[in-house]
């Protein structure tokens, strides 16, 4: 009888230790939903001409997204579609089915998002915030 219960307390404590590790292991995924905003822009591809560039993220847990985007003045553009993020790679495509122009490495500390460029060496950063809603309201697709 001793032997059976020293065998389960000794299951059991395996079962945890693998249970822990799982967790461990998911918890590793960048976690991207939410509403982000553009801080910095890097890049080595492209050229803004000294334009302002201001992008709002918003990254729904059904993997969705929206991207309000205005470059120099006027109204913001709005784009949507999906996303996928398999480890700290991130991909999607657009509401009409075009993939991005690139798929993004994906890193996040605290309330810092930054996506790097896996073609053209564009790096990004977004602080996270809430989209105003007069930017959703007045944009266009």
């Amino acid at each position: 009888m001793r032997k059976i219960l020293y065998l389960i307390a000794i299951l059991a404590t395996v079962l945890a230790t693998i249970s822990c590790k799982k967790e461990k292991k998911a918890t590793k995924t960048p976690a991207i939903v939410g509403e982000w905003q553009i801080t910095d822009i890097i890049t080595k591809s492209a050229e803004f001409a000294g334009q302002t560039v201001n992008i709002y993220l918003s990254f729904a847990k059904d993997k969705s997204f929206e991207m309000y985007q205005m470059i120099g003045q006027g109204r913001y553009r709005k784009f949507s579609g999906s996303w996928k993020l398999s480890g700290k790679n991130l991909s999607g495509s657009y509401s009409s089915g075009k993939a991005w122009g690139s798929s993004y490495i994906v890193s996040v500390s605290e309330d810092l998002l930054t996506l790097t460029a896996t073609e053209g060496g564009e790096a990004d950063t977004y602080e996270k915030t809430v989209i105003p809603e007069e930017i959703k309201d007045e944009s266009y697709e």
